[in-house]
């Protein structure tokens, strides 16, 4: 207990994240984002990837 604690306090965990299933289509569709967002940043120079980063920001819920 006083472990999660120390975790909670150092910030190593947050309570307000959420566990999901890798293997549920959630978790194939987060994959699947991800890999799409990685590829798509190999593509942009470094003003490109600072405006797809402000999209982002502003996108994220």
């Amino acid at each position: 207990m006083s472990q999660i604690l120390k975790d909670l306090y150092y910030g190593n965990i947050s309570p307000c994240e959420k566990s999901f299933d890798r293997n549920s289509e959630y978790g194939n569709e987060l994959k699947i984002v991800s890999e799409t967002e990685e590829k798509l940043l190999t593509l942009l120079n470094e003003a490109e990837k600072e405006l797809f980063q402000t999209f982002r920001m502003h996108t994220e819920t």
